[in-house]
């Protein structure tokens, strides 16, 4: 991960250890996995069908370069690299799935097959043996059509915020999702977020978004901006506030003006994301 992120302690879903009966999956009786065994345990069943490819894979998995597959594991990565928030349980078993993904070979465009990520998703999500396939991932799967999100693209979306499959629709997607459009994000613009950065449903990236819209109001600058700069670089939803600052007193030691920040950072948004030392190396090769 990013040097200085904070490690959280094992979220709830990501503790295992728990002997029992449960629903799973494949619609039988399993025991919750340990983590030694969970691996060994999700390669003795198949993933359920929302989580396996609607065509089988390339030869190559990587072959289609710019392809969705592509583009999900560079997105996957891009996150693991800017993310300068606290981040939350969800986040932070996210980042353990995505760290496990990467060292493998594929590693992060495999989000786009079910088949190959299940064993991993499971060793970082072992409570996820316990959800019912027809009671609880079918209505998930719904909902993002329902949103606009494409069926040959939901594994992927699954697979890049594991966590949504441990959300309840009613309570926690849908509220997370009208905290969106609270903060002025239309729904038509969420889908196509979604599709590419579903972890904009963390708890802690919808609420560093309040942050940011409190950062920018408190130094004068409109944020209105900040809603336009999202949708084109959604990265931007997990730079901390403290990050923002560094570049924008950054901006005032250039003799950039407070009347060009907003039009700097509309066609720009992403140098929100970059380190100070970073912005001035860039600026000292032209």
């Amino acid at each position: 991960g990013a040097p200085g992120r904070a490690r959280a302690p094992a979220p709830r879903w990501a503790r295992s250890g728990s002997a029992g009966r449960c629903t799973s999956w494949g619609g039988a009786g399993a025991t919750a996995p340990s983590s030694r065994s969970s691996r060994a345990s999700a390669c003795a069943s198949p993933p359920p069908s929302s989580l396996r490819p609607t065509s089988p894979p390339r030869a190559s998995p990587c072959s289609s370069a710019g392809g969705y597959e592509t583009l999900i594991g560079r997105n996957a990565k891009r996150m693991m690299a800017h993310l300068s928030i606290p981040a939350d349980e969800a986040l932070q078993s996210t980042l353990s799935f995505f760290e496990k993904m990467e060292a493998r070979h594929g590693g992060l465009s495999m989000l786009a097959h079910g088949d190959v990520s299940f064993p991993y998703l499971i060793e970082s999500f072992p409570m996820l043996l316990r959800c019912s396939e027809e009671n609880h991932l079918k209505p998930l799967i719904d909902f993002l059509k329902h949103i606009g999100i494409p069926k040959p693209r939901i594994p992927s979306v699954l697979l890049a915020f594991p966590p949504i499959m441990l959300s309840d629709v009613e309570k926690d997607i849908k509220r997370r999702i009208h905290a969106w459009e609270k903060a002025g994000i239309e729904q038509e613009y969420i889908g196509r977020m979604l599709l590419k950065y579903p972890w904009i449903l963390s708890a802690s990236v919808i609420e560093n978004y309040k942050q940011a819209l409190l950062f920018f109001n408190r130094r004068k600058i409109s944020s209105a901006f900040l809603g336009t700069a999202v949708k084109s670089w959604p990265h931007i939803l997990g730079c901390s506030t403290t990050r923002m600052n560094s570049i924008l007193v950054l901006f005032d030691d250039l003799g950039i003006s407070k009347k060009m920040v907003v039009p700097v950072l509309t066609s720009s948004p992403q140098l929100l994301l970059r380190k100070a030392n970073e912005f001035l190396q860039g600026c000292f090769l032209f």
